[in-house]
């Protein structure tokens, strides 16, 4: 109730520090919020904050390729950050991008939202421009058109944040072009 009536985020959704700092939040909510951020290394930070680059969910295949390291490494890692912290939680193995991988996801949007944060623009764009290449590689790869129009939107949305609007754009017309096929026809005049 107390977040209702002042949000910790701003409107463009980013966090508010000055209202998760302010000395008006309840001792009992403040230190839930801060206890596990606060007690967090640099490198755990570091870590979150290229997990967030992916989503408020994010798979340990791409997270190891973005760490460049091995995936039982990036595991360990993911799982240590999950049983010391609590900021987030396994979900299990899912399908993710074609593979089936350990998916994570942060305990509360505001986790997510706070690590996103932290990356400076660069990071951002550089991150968004990695994913967007591994997942543009498995697309130029895979015979299945079924995990190409699967792929595309990711791709075109990674894209778009790293600022290449050419590779955005081819996506989201393959993604209209799979929406047409589905017969939504409308789609393919909007793009």
């Amino acid at each position: 109730s107390y977040f209702r009536s002042r949000s910790p985020f701003r409107e463009d959704g980013t966090p508010d520090t000055e209202v998760l700092a302010s000395q008006s939040i309840p001792a009992t909510l403040q230190s839930l919020l801060s206890k596990n951020i606060e007690s967090l290394s640099e490198a755990d930070t570091n870590v979150l904050s290229l997990c967030s680059a992916e989503g408020r969910e994010f798979s340990l295949l791409l997270i190891a390729q973005l760490m460049n390291t091995d995936i039982l490494s990036a595991l360990r890692e993911l799982k240590s950050l999950q049983f010391r912290t609590g900021l987030i939680r396994s979900m299990g193995p899912q399908a993710r991008y074609g593979s089936k991988t350990t998916v994570y996801e942060f305990t509360q949007v505001m986790h997510h939202a706070y690590f996103y944060a932290r990356l400076e623009h660069e990071e951002r764009v550089e991150l968004h421009d990695r994913i967007a290449q591994i997942l543009k590689a498995s697309y130029d790869t895979a015979s299945d058109e079924m995990l190409r129009s699967q792929l595309a939107p990711y791709i075109a949305a990674h894209a778009l944040e790293a600022g290449d609007n050419e590779t955005a754009s081819s996506m989201l017309l393959a993604t209209a072009h799979t929406a047409n096929e589905s017969g939504n026809n409308a789609v393919i005049d909007s793009v």
